[in-house]
């Protein structure tokens, strides 16, 4: 164990630190070091619908995110040809994660498993802001538009659907191109675990759609029961549910548990198309609550 490296994290947070109070006693409360720049004086055709707006407005999170998906893939896939070297603890842990014996293929259903959990917190993160449009204002005027609840929350939910099933093809590639590159044959790798990536998505839309149930249901509540929904998810998964002993009821509540571990085992219909089912009934029960209710506006 060397403990230099946690001294580099404390001079970077430090420095960080350092920067953003300077930063913030330079700057006009309100307002950035830049000027504003005057916007365009129409907007595109693809702000005319629910759907464009919502994709404009988690653009700058599906960014960050996107960056940090593809670099996490790189790294993972980079050190794909050490785990041949694994024994004892680590190597009983991959293999019970992955369910595969083989360690390569264990690894890369571990590692794709551990995305999809990533990508689902993104998914929680951007679904969130139609409870703060709600709570702040700016859902009125959508509102009073042509626009109705239905057609606001769909926009959220594909918009959330479409970065979440970007972040996983782009962790997929990279970790795709890094196994290749060391293990050989990037076209075969990038098939594979593109063809993974996307079977972790009804874990994802599962969370997703109890979101908007929530929302829809508990809407002053949503952001603390959301969180904890993933945060329990993700303990009773198979990613620590093992680990903490829970029993096995506990561990079948996580939609993360009845995601198939893709590349390792044959992918069968059934949990597929069960995870799909949870999702498009809490996403109806959300709805149904939402139209129902009235909205929790700004006084």
């Amino acid at each position: 164990d060397r403990w230099w490296p946690l001294g580099l994290a404390a001079a970077a947070f430090l420095g960080c630190t350092a920067v953003a109070l300077l930063l913030a006693a330079r700057r006009d409360l309100g307002q950035g070091l830049l000027p504003q720049r005057r916007g365009r004086d129409r907007a595109s055709r693809a702000l005319r619908g629910p759907l464009g707006l919502a994709l404009r407005l988690q653009r700058g999170a599906l960014a960050g995110w996107a960056a940090g998906m593809l670099g996490f893939g790189l790294v993972l896939g980079g050190v794909i040809g050490q785990m041949r070297q694994l024994s004892g603890g680590a190597l009983e842990w991959y293999t019970r994660m992955g369910e595969s014996d083989a360690i390569l293929d264990a690894y890369r259903a571990a590692t794709i498993s551990m995305a999809g959990m990533a990508v689902t917190i993104y998914a929680v993160q951007v679904l969130l802001r139609m409870r703060s449009e709600e709570a702040d204002g700016p859902l009125e005027p959508v509102l009073g538009a042509a626009i109705g609840r239905c057609r606001w929350v769909a926009g959220h939910a594909l918009a959330a659907l479409l970065g979440a099933t970007a972040l996983l093809l782009l962790f997929a590639t990279g970790m795709g191109l890094a196994a290749g590159a060391v293990l050989g044959d990037p076209a075969a790798q990038l098939r594979t675990l593109i063809g993974a990536s996307l079977v972790q998505l009804p874990g994802v839309l599962v969370l997703g759609a109890a979101v908007v149930a929530v929302i829809g249901l508990l809407p002053r509540l949503a952001s603390v029961l959301c969180w904890l929904l993933l945060l329990a998810s993700i303990l009773a998964g198979p990613l620590f549910g093992a680990t903490l002993r829970l029993p096995q009821w506990a561990q079948d509540v996580s939609p993360f548990t009845h995601v198939p571990r893709a590349p390792a085992v044959l992918v069968g219909a059934a949990p597929i198309l069960t995870l799909v089912g949870v999702a498009a009934a809490l996403t109806l029960a959300g709805l149904v609550a939402l139209r129902r209710r009235d909205l929790a506006l700004p006084a």
